[in-house]
């Protein structure tokens, strides 16, 4: 989902130039599964899997909206009773036709706006259905004029829609992940922690929510606390390759080298063409000692597309394993 990917650049861009090169940091890159991020499309959730997800997934790319405000409905009136005169057929009796009643409409009803669908909400006509409008309904409207607002530049006012469609249907994972999407991106970062964590616990199983929330906590420097978030969910993941190669990453970086030595060769089988991941293992089958597979593992990556620093770490690593 591109709100996810958007999330995490901005994340990773808020380190890039504070600290030095760091081979260690492979959470860095790593993203959900999803359509790519545009610079005006990075809220909307189309999903938001999956997402949650996802796989964390997907742990939700948005496109203008078209949406009408509703008009108020007016009652049907009752109609009188009419008579349609006899028609005579000689010498047949005149045939009579009983009056038909007209059936007084039921009580007022509001226009309803359908959901919007996962695969292209641009464009896509606003349906009505006459039923009064839940709070599900309204927390939905509530939702679709923050968006508007979000590509409108508008971002205050966005908020309180956000809000208010939150405080409708707390439960509404696309408009929590757009409220966090803003937060982010004006840095108030507790704020938008806050905000997923209510989220999950109304939601406790919502990949979208724990990836997020644990890419925070890593962004504050509480491995620990992502990596107790991600075991918890793990179950959810379905094995998605970019959840395993966090938790992976996490284990590295809490020293926990023998589970992410497991879990780097989970995610390099899964996709055996993601360097930085076969850095990764190199990274921590060294720290085991297994020197032989560390080599091998630098290797499969040096003969992959890597980040020039990574690149030069690896070219490091191999020169000083051959050399013993």
């Amino acid at each position: 989902m591109s709100l996810i990917n958007k999330m995490l650049k901005d994340l990773e861009a808020r380190q890039s130039g504070t600290q030095p090169p760091d081979p260690q940091s492979l959470y860095k890159g790593l993203r959900s599964t999803g359509h790519p991020p545009t610079r005006r499309r990075l809220l909307v959730a189309a999903v938001l899997g999956g997402v949650i997800l996802v796989g964390v997934g997907g742990w939700f790319g948005w496109q203008r909206l078209n949406i009408q405000p509703p008009e108020a409905s007016v009652p049907t009136t009752t109609t009188e009773v009419a008579t349609v005169p006899a028609v005579v057929t000689p010498p047949v009796q005149p045939a009579t036709i009983k009056p038909r009643r007209a059936v007084a409409a039921s009580r007022p009803t509001r226009p309803v706006v359908a959901p919007i669908p996962n695969s292209d909400p641009a464009g896509t006509a606003i349906e009505f259905s006459n039923r009064t409008m839940t709070k599900e309904d309204q927390a939905e409207n509530k939702y679709r004029e923050g968006v508007q607002l979000i590509r409108q530049s508008r971002a205050e006012d966005a908020e309180q829609r956000l809000r208010a469609a939150l405080a409708l249907n707390p439960a509404h994972v696309h408009a929590r992940e757009s409220l966090v999407a803003l937060l982010v991106e004006q840095g108030r970062w507790l704020e938008a922690q806050a905000s997923l964590e209510e989220g999950l616990s109304i939601l406790p199983n919502q990949i979208s929510f724990g990836f997020l929330l644990a890419r925070l906590y890593v962004e504050q420097g509480n491995d620990a606390a992502a990596l107790q978030l991600l075991e918890r969910l793990q179950p959810q993941a379905g094995g998605n390759p970019d959840f395993l190669a966090f938790m992976a990453t996490l284990y590295q970086r809490t020293s926990r080298h023998a589970d992410a030595v497991n879990y780097f060769k989970q995610v390099t089988s899964a996709r055996p063409v993601e360097g930085r991941w076969w850095v990764g293992l190199g990274i921590s089958l060294e720290a085991v000692d297994d020197r032989d597979n560390a080599r091998a593992a630098f290797q499969r990556a040096n003969a992959l597309p890597l980040d020039p620093r990574l690149a030069e770490y690896v070219a490091n690593r191999l020169k000083q394993l051959s050399s013993r």
